[in-house]
């Protein structure tokens, strides 16, 4: 008898431990962005989704968000973050700025001058590090650091071949104050403009031009809509991949710590992909016959950057002298 209760009791404890296990309540994280699921930041987002689900045995539940379903500008979406209304973005440095000013390091022209010399910069202890550890300032958690690629110019107005040729030229830009300048300088007329305007602006005529980086051109057919295309390579885009502070701070730490495992291993191969991604765009674009592509010499990039120097020294306080001798002597590694 004293058996058969001691089963009973045994099966009553299996069946509820079973039918709690079934019902919990997966955590939710929504991952708003806005480029395409095809874009280098689409496919890091799904890679990541895969990684995070099975690394935390289905426990977690990715929802992706792409083409600015949610939020049709970075901006918002940042504000949506801090609010806890959505757990994960990844928008580009430049978007960051109006919070923190000195992130306009990463907007300023020509001081990148490889993908290699980026990463280090981004991920660096005296540049990308030390601006990523102000998000706590503001309620975020920085997670990562994920690349795209150079921005590149295109226009229905003349090809590009020397920095004359940008006068006249209306610009669509991120809303920046040294992309603005940058192009402003130059005798271009910027338009700051969501990126989900672009398509139909550039169709329309409302802008003669755009500078999104060879993969977000290709991804999106964008370069059907321009004659003209130049490798200006004068910023380079990286992403912030960032968290609500007290999310993660409420997730348990076993949750947590293959969430951090996931991203790693995610941002690890990114930076390779990103860069074999926007090879492979510029091959098929050229391959389309559609846009006249002009590549710059070594020489006009070096000249390019010096005529730039005044527009990077018209921020050098508000980005702080230290980053930018930072920069400088990081330059020295790779010229």
């Amino acid at each position: 008898m004293k058996r058969n209760l001691i089963i009973t009791f045994l099966v009553v404890v299996f069946l509820s431990v079973s039918i709690q296990g079934s019902f919990a309540k997966k955590i939710v994280i929504k991952f708003s962005y806005i480029t395409a699921p095809t874009s280098v930041k689409g496919m890091s987002a799904q890679k990541f989704k895969e990684l995070a689900e099975k690394y935390t045995n289905q426990a977690v539940d990715v929802q992706l968000f792409p083409t600015g379903q949610l939020y049709p500008d970075d901006t918002k979406a940042i504000q949506a973050l801090r609010s806890g209304a959505i757990q994960m973005i990844c928008p580009s440095t430049a978007k960051f700025t109006g919070l923190f000013p000195k992130f306009q390091v990463f907007d300023l022209p020509y001081l990148f001058l490889s993908t290699d010399m980026a990463q280090e910069a981004m991920t660096s202890p005296e540049i990308g590090q030390k601006l990523f550890n102000m998000l706590r300032e503001k309620g975020m958690l920085g997670l990562a650091v994920w690349a795209n690629a150079f921005r590149q110019v295109g226009n229905n107005i003349r090809p590009i071949k020397s920095i004359d040729d940008f006068k006249g030229i209306k610009i669509r830009v991120q809303k920046s104050k040294p992309f603005i300048e940058m192009f402003r300088y130059v005798g271009a007329n910027p338009t700051p403009m969501p990126w989900g305007e672009v398509h139909t602006a550039l169709e329309q005529g409302t802008i003669d031009a755009i500078e999104p980086t060879f993969n977000a051109w290709e991804s999106q057919k964008l370069y059907e809509l321009v004659k003209y295309m130049t490798e200006t390579r004068h910023a380079f885009t990286g992403y912030f991949v960032a968290t609500n502070l007290k999310f993660w701070e409420g997730l348990p730490s076993d949750i947590r710590g293959q969430l951090k495992k996931a991203i790693d291993e995610v941002t690890r191969w990114q930076w390779d992909f990103s860069k074999e991604w926007d090879k492979k765009a510029l091959n098929k674009m050229k391959a389309s016959g559609i846009v006249e592509f002009y590549h710059p010499t070594k020489a006009q990039y070096a000249a390019w950057g010096e005529h730039f120097k005044p527009v990077t020294m018209k921020f050098a306080a508000t980005v702080g002298q230290d980053l930018l001798n930072a920069v400088y002597n990081l330059q020295k590694k790779y010229k």
